[in-house]
């Protein structure tokens, strides 16, 4: 699932995860969006922006993990802000990458994040 207001971003990182394989990209404009569609379908991971408006992406860590304890989040925002990575990190995600991102190191960071689940 990604969570992510720029539709551009949006677009970009679903394309990169079909190009990889994962075909069933779920896709939320805004935090609240996110929440009702993991409600749903319960994703394996959620990768996250932190500016939304609204909701931002802090606060939507909190509530996937309240929610959904074993969902991996990967944030993937443009600040690169050591505490606000640390603080991410505290309140559950399982990585950050700092945008642009691009599909190599994408995909390799949700493949390192999956395994260290199984």
């Amino acid at each position: 699932m990604i969570i992510e207001d720029s539709i551009f971003e949006r677009k970009a990182i679903s394309r990169y995860l079909k190009k990889a394989g994962y075909n069933d990209v779920i896709e939320a404009g805004n935090g609240e969006e996110g929440l009702k569609l993991a409600n749903l379908e319960k994703p394996d991971i959620v990768l996250l922006d932190l500016r939304m408006p609204g909701m931002d992406g802090m606060d939507v860590i909190g509530e996937l993990k309240k929610n959904h304890r074993d969902v991996k989040i990967l944030v993937v925002s443009i600040i690169r802000n050591k505490k606000v990575v640390d603080k991410c990190l505290e309140l559950g995600a399982d990585g950050y990458l700092s945008k642009p991102v691009t599909q190599e190191n994408l995909v390799e960071k949700i493949k390192e994040i999956l395994a260290s689940s199984s």
